[in-house]
């Protein structure tokens, strides 16, 4: 999925710059996974991965519906489930 995107922006079909860090709330939601240990990590842990989830599936959804770049619609729709 990323090289697909990587490959898109590489080409110039995207116009966009792929970060390079990560957002400061994916990064203090990673340092706070870190901390713990046992079934509160399993229980956080999991928690992240479907809100993670619910987030990219939301924006691919947006992106279909609304997004300004063909190539991109066309990704998006062909990754996100609904």
């Amino acid at each position: 999925m990323i090289n697909n995107l990587k490959s898109m922006v590489d080409s110039r079909k995207v116009n966009a710059t792929l970060p390079t860090n990560l957002k400061s709330e994916y990064q203090q939601r990673i340092d706070r996974l870190q901390e713990l240990s046992g079934k509160q990590f399993d229980e956080a842990y999991g928690n992240e991965m479907l809100r993670n989830y619910e987030d990219l599936n939301a924006l691919l959804v947006w992106y279909v519906k609304n997004g300004d770049n063909i190539e991109l619609k066309q990704w998006a729709a062909k990754i996100s489930p609904e």
